[in-house]
């Protein structure tokens, strides 16, 4: 199997930003109706007797990922994701969000986004005490279909909690809440991503993941070697050349990586060319010596 990170392009709705009160059919539990808009702030509640429900929007940049491959699975990484839910476990559900607006409309355009992509139990109590739980949720068949029919591009997601999906209004008078942030918005902090495994079709792929260089072997076993950290920052992730003995590359991060290989193979050969023989990638130095290292199977 080999693997793609796609990072978080940008982030609307409560991943970090939050909506502003421009709401739609947030249930408040004192009058067992559903409100309009200008009643409830889904963010802070109303007092102490509100269906408090939170929707998250975000995109992701698929880039990276070729159409023709076959994802075998993927899942969304929030390493700072924070949840709460009072009384009863409740699902964080994964929704197809393509065409929900980038604004206050969006929230409600959300209500029409209720198939799921995938979903992750949020356990009854977790209001109290640590609220870092389940920081990974797994894209299920359909999740897996949507990511591959936005590959090359932008995929927006959105997260909704199961109740509001089903309309499923609680019974009078009853306090209910479930809130989550997958981000709180701090650059490089917990920046959420999606991991994507898929099967390769050919050897010979590199590719940055985080702070490794990785690559498709010639048995199509994936290969990963992390480089040490050396040189320029904030540059665009994904670069690869060649320079003086060694293998540089510019990691997910924009910080600027190398990679020693040993000294095999042929001389007097022209510098730069890079590429995958065995288990090892194999690169030609700036004195036209061939290198080679092989990375750790994952």
């Amino acid at each position: 199997m080999a693997g793609i990170i796609a990072l978080l392009n940008s982030v609307y709705g409560n991943w970090g930003i939050g909506w502003n009160p421009d709401y739609d059919a947030i249930h408040e539990a004192s009058s067992a109706t559903w409100e309009a808009s200008s009643s409830i702030n889904c963010l802070q509640g109303k007092g102490g007797a509100s269906y408090i429900m939170r929707r998250g929007l975000a995109d992701f940049d698929l880039s990276e990922v070729s159409p023709s491959l076959t994802i075998a699975c993927a899942k969304l990484v929030m390493p700072a994701a924070a949840w709460a839910s009072n009384y009863y476990d409740r699902y964080a559900v994964l929704v197809d969000a393509t065409g929900v607006t980038a604004g206050n409309i969006g929230y409600g355009q959300m209500l029409g986004k209720a198939t799921s992509l995938g979903s992750v139990l949020i356990p009854a109590g977790s209001d109290t005490g640590d609220q870092s739980y389940y920081k990974e949720l797994i894209f299920n068949a359909t999740g897996l279909a949507f990511l591959e029919s936005k590959a090359g591009g932008l995929a927006r997601l959105g997260l909704r909690v199961d109740e509001d999906i089903a309309y499923n209004p609680p019974a009078n008078n009853e306090v209910y809440r479930f809130l989550f942030n997958p981000y709180d918005g701090t650059p490089g902090v917990g920046v959420p991503y999606i991991h994507i495994n898929y099967i390769p079709t050919a050897a010979g792929y590199i590719w940055v993941e985080g702070t490794k260089l990785a690559y498709t072997d010639v048995p199509l076993d994936k290969r990963t070697k992390e480089g040490t950290k050396s040189g320029a920052t904030n540059q665009t992730a994904g670069h690869l050349w060649v320079e003086g003995n060694n293998l540089r590359y510019i990691d997910s991060s924009g910080d600027e990586r190398y990679i020693a290989g040993s000294q095999e193979g042929a001389t007097g050969k022209t510098a730069g060319i890079i590429w995958v023989e065995g288990t090892k990638i194999r690169y030609i130095d700036s004195s036209g010596n061939e290198r080679c290292f092989e990375g750790t199977a994952s």
